[in-house]
């Protein structure tokens, strides 16, 4: 093959002109950016978020672990086997309904295991009130002078207890997190003595004194019914850009390798992205599968339908050119019947073979021969049809 025959074949695959190889290109770098925009998020805490403030490394750690579940609603709680998940809910945007608790409510007391984690908004709140759980969020900038990751509001929580939430975990790293009022419910992780929370200091100083520094819970564990409640002063402990501060990775390990499914619940914030909702929502529902199997399936049909036509018409095309060649006397309608009837001459194959292999180089032999034998008989047909 010469230098140039290369350098053609390299450019303008398929024989393609060169508008139709940009126009190729450009659809398929569209195709590209749609998916990619469809299938990720730019909302804080989104486990599609991949960027600082997202959770999806902490969504790809819960599917590593076990089974993956997101719940767009909370009917996705009455799927699952209760004493077999873990439910998390990161900084609720929404107020939970009654209905919406109740859900949630009879998932925990069924055996199952919700991690609230929440800091200033007041939906965590009031879904824990609803629950029963007494455990509360105290809102204010969880502080500390002493042991922190660079400033007094990037806290390092350094007590720990053995609860099994927190075994081999030694600290917890917050970034403007908030403490707990613990109520009815256990600590299992306290800042440090050293700790203290924004404004309403004694004795009316604008910088905190002894007396307002001390330990603070910042992680409690409550039952309910036959379940438990995990309620967690910070969501940023979950996000991509602190999972690597100490000891976040190896807590949300302990968190999504608890029980055999994750489920994160994404009802009560803001929608997941569009591809992600279609797939999710093509999960769940065997009606709205079935109809996605039939639209892709006509669609199969369809294109490969076109593709036929518009494939069929140079091969015809090429055929008709080859055998004027080998025979530029046109025949009498008998004789193209007789001819129709007989095999076909070599020396038509071949010439009609090589003109295949020039207009169509990625071919191979055996692809070749097949389309032959189909023009061929198709050709052989047509006289007998009229």
């Amino acid at each position: 093959m010469s230098t140039d025959d290369q350098a053609k074949f390299e450019w303008r695959p398929f024989g393609w002109p060169l508008p139709r190889v940009v126009l190729i290109g450009l659809i398929g770098a569209l195709v590209v950016a749609v998916v990619v925009v469809g299938s990720t998020s730019t909302v804080g805490f989104s486990p599609y978020n991949l960027e600082w403030d997202g959770t999806g490394e902490f969504r790809e750690l819960a599917d590593e672990n076990g089974e993956l579940v997101v719940g767009t609603t909370t009917e996705r709680y009455e799927t699952v086997e209760p004493p077999t998940t873990t439910a998390v809910v990161l900084a609720p945007t929404e107020q939970y309904d009654s209905e919406d608790a109740t859900r949630v409510q009879q998932f925990v007391e069924s055996g199952g295991t919700l991690v609230v984690a929440d800091n200033y908004g007041p939906h965590g709140n009031e879904l824990l009130a609803d629950l029963g759980a007494t455990t509360r969020f105290d809102g204010r900038v969880l502080r500390d002078d002493r042991h922190n990751t660079g400033v007094s509001a990037l806290p390092i929580a350094t007590n720990m207890s053995s609860h099994p939430f927190v075994r081999d975990v030694e600290q917890l790293s917050f970034n403007y997190g908030t403490a707990l009022e613990a109520g009815e419910s256990t600590p299992i992780v306290n800042s440090s003595s050293f700790s203290s929370l924004d404004g309403n200091y004694t004795d009316g100083e604008s910088q905190p004194t002894d007396s307002d520094r001390r330990q603070y819970p910042v992680v409690t564990v409550e039952s309910l019914g036959d379940g438990t409640v995990v309620v967690i002063g910070d969501p940023s402990v979950f996000i991509n850009s602190m999972l690597d501060e100490p000891d976040n990775r190896a807590f949300a390990e302990r968190i999504a390798g608890h029980r055999t499914t994750t489920l994160f619940d994404q009802s009560h914030t803001s929608s997941p992205p569009v591809i992600v909702s279609v797939l999710l929502a093509v999960r769940t529902s065997p009606l709205v599968a079935a109809g996605s199997l039939v639209v892709a399936i006509s669609a199969v049909l369809f294109v490969g339908s076109q593709h036929r036509k518009r494939i069929r018409e140079p091969i015809r095309r090429a055929v008709s050119a080859v055998r004027s060649r080998v025979n530029p006397i046109a025949p009498t309608a008998t004789a193209d019947r007789k001819a129709a009837q007989q095999p076909q001459p070599l020396a038509d194959r071949e010439a009609l073979k090589a003109q295949l292999r020039k207009q169509h180089p990625d071919w191979d032999d055996e692809r070749i021969e097949r389309v032959i034998r189909g023009v061929i008989s198709h050709q052989s047909d047509e006289p007998n049809n009229e």
